[in-house]
This record gives structure tokens, sequence and C-alpha cells, in this order.
């Protein structure tokens, strides 16, 4: 009786699940899984827009998730963005994941030492589609004192101003990382 029992819960379970779409957590759009790369077609700053080689960066944004293997076991490290730098690496700009529900992506600096820092930069996203999504962003200079070039601080000639930053970024499946 028990194999039967068990033949037809199964068979009722395939069926109920055959030709069903199948969700996958948000953060999976960005990475494809494991490593996504998209392309950065459109980046400005308060309106003025930039190349991203202006500023020493390649025009290729990659999310990933990271693991390590320990005791044979592969360990979950985290979920990153990660814009390459011209340079071919020393100064990419990596920020940690972490938070992404389709409306807001939260990004935190990475430490040196890999530790994560608390406060997150809260990026709006707009989601086009699954290959073209819009991250906009708008920050307030909290920093009302400075370290000049003599280590001094002094008054911050940008406190309370406000700098919004767009980025709109593309998938193609032929994007390449750098070499």
């Amino acid at each position: 009786m028990k194999p039967v029992l068990y033949t037809l819960l199964t068979l009722l379970f395939v069926t109920s699940c055959k030709d069903k779409e199948v969700d996958l957590l948000p953060i999976d759009m960005l990475t494809g899984g494991t490593s996504k790369t998209w392309n950065m077609v459109a980046f400005s700053i308060d309106g003025e827009p930039f190349l991203a080689s202006d500023l020493g960066m390649t025009d290729l944004i990659t999310f990933e998730k990271r693991f390590s293997d320990e005791n044979n076991l592969k360990v979950y490290q985290g979920t990153f963005y990660v814009w390459r730098s011209l340079d071919g690496g020393s100064n990419d700009f990596i920020k940690a994941i972490t938070k992404f529900d389709n409306y807001t992506l939260h990004l935190n600096d990475v430490n040196p030492d890999g530790s994560i820092a608390p406060t997150p930069e809260v990026w709006n996203v707009e989601i086009k589609n699954k290959t073209n999504i819009i991250l906009k962003n708008e920050t307030i200079n909290s920093e009302e004192f400075i370290k000049d070039e003599n280590g001094q601080f002094v008054p911050n000639p940008f406190y309370g101003q406000k700098t919004s930053r767009i980025l709109e970024l593309i998938y193609q499946e032929d994007a390449t990382e750098p070499e």
C-alpha cells in the first residue's frame, strides 16, 4: 500500500508543478544565479553625463555571489556589486549587496579587511524588463568637517549638498569581463 500511495503522491506533485514558472529570488535577476555582467549604457551625476572611462572605470558592472570552500563545503560569503577599473583590478569598486527587493538596492562599502560597513547607500531600482534596469541614488553630504592636505579638520564646502546619480544597465549575453 505504501509504494502505491508514494507513487500517487509523487505523480500528483509532478503534474501539479508541470508547466509552472518558478519565481527566483529578486537578487537572481541581477546575478543570473551566480554571476552576471551588465553594460552601463548611461551614467550621470547631478544630471551631467559621464563616461565610465572618465572615472578610470570600465563600462561593465558585475553582480556576483561569492562562495568559499571550508572543509569541502561551499559556504556563501555574500552578494557583491563589482565595477571594474581600467587598471586591471587594483582600483575595482566593490560593494556588498545587503538588500534587494526589486524596488531598492542597498550597497555597503567593503572595508580593506573584508568587513562590511554598517551604513548602506540606498538606490531606487526601476526594472524596465529583465535585461534593462535603472538605478537612482540621492545623497546629502553629512560630513560637516573634512581633513585637509595637512591632516587638519576644516569645514567641508560640500556639507549639506545633495548629489543625485543615475545608472542605466543593460544585460547582453556577449558582455565580457576585461582581461
